[in-house]
């Protein structure tokens, strides 16, 4: 499983951001591109799309080419290698 802690996914350290935005609600539920660079390990995001696309992660891509997607999206990662038989 993995622990969305390590990334920042329960607590989002956003302050430049509703700093600028005050009224701005970020959703708990979405997962940044900044959030993703961490979780991956991929700091360009070219790499950074490839990436989820290998992995099989739905993804939006919003403007500017920013990526993100769901925390709904990460989780079907853990249920396919939950599911998978390894034979040895």
């Amino acid at each position: 499983m993995t622990n969305y802690d390590d990334v920042g996914l329960i607590e989002l350290e956003t302050p430049a951001i509703t700093s600028v935005f005050p009224t701005l609600t970020l959703n708990p539920l979405l997962v940044t591109e900044e959030q993703l660079k961490v979780l991956s390990g991929y700091s360009n995001r070219r790499a950074l799309r490839s990436w989820l696309d290998r992995e099989g992660i739905r993804h939006m891509v919003g403007k500017g080419g920013r990526l993100g997607c769901t925390i709904r999206a990460l989780d079907k990662i853990d249920e396919q290698q939950s599911n998978e038989i390894e034979f040895l």
